[in-house]
């Protein structure tokens, strides 16, 4: 209900000689992307903010790469369920190239697209933020392992942010960094 009090569906007709004219070097798309609260951290305190997750299936092949965080526990990365789904091995990589087996996959909700892979190293958290202190044209950074690309920056604002535990954002996410962190500093 929320989004359709503040949104409205429209058509564009570009074959129509009747209705309001609207020149088509006026019509511009936009995409943006729903985030969960819970990704937004607070930049700063970690010695690294994201990582890439590469996982293979039961005879070492590739079969699919993400993104993810150290947050809560110095052995713990947080990512989305779906770039893990299916894996029979997942590794951590650092920014210096560093990987790290995932030992479990400590916890997980399929619902929730989120999950925790147990790792075996220690790493320096980042401090979750508090989705509630968002607003509206706030900056924030995603950093993401789009196409086997570590730690990839962009940049965008918030375009709103809702009760709902989801904020939207207009940094472009690319594939591949499903799971990265979201920062606001």
């Amino acid at each position: 209900t929320f989004a359709k009090d503040r949104f409205v569906e429209i058509e564009i007709i570009l074959d129509d000689d009747l209705g309001l004219k609207i020149p088509n070097s006026a019509i511009v798309e936009k995409e943006f992307y729903l985030i969960p609260k819970q990704y937004l951290t607070r930049g700063g305190n970690g010695a690294q903010e994201g990582f890439m997750i590469e996982t293979y299936d039961d005879s070492k092949s590739l079969i699919a790469t993400g993104s993810g965080f150290c947050a809560y526990n110095e052995n713990w990365i947080i990512t989305n369920f779906h770039v893990i789904e299916g894996a029979r091995h997942i590794s951590v990589i650092t920014d210096d190239g560093q990987t790290l087996d995932a030992l479990a996959v400590t916890l997980f909700n399929k619902k929730e697209d989120l999950a925790i892979l147990e790792i075996n190293g220690e790493l320096t958290p980042l401090t979750l933020g508090d989705g509630t202190k968002l607003r509206v044209k706030d900056k924030v950074t995603a950093i993401g392992s789009p196409m086997g690309e570590r730690n990839t920056v962009s940049e965008g604002i918030i375009s709103n942010a809702d009760s709902n535990r989801e904020i939207r954002i207009s940094a472009p996410i690319s594939h591949g960094s499903s799971g990265g962190v979201l920062l606001d500093k």
